[in-house]
């Protein structure tokens, strides 16, 4: 998991200018509160 967020982060800082980072940063926050939410759930 960190390794993929880590590989994800590369390209939106090499390429600033691509419409591509900002897909991916929809994707980890989509990952991130997908996530928060197992967490959550597995608490309770």
């Amino acid at each position: 998991m960190y390794g993929m967020s880590g590989t994800l982060t590369v390209p939106s800082v090499v390429a600033p200018s691509t419409p591509e980072p900002n897909g991916l940063l929809g994707l980890l926050t989509l990952g991130g509160l997908i996530l928060a939410g197992t967490v959550s759930k597995s608490r309770k």
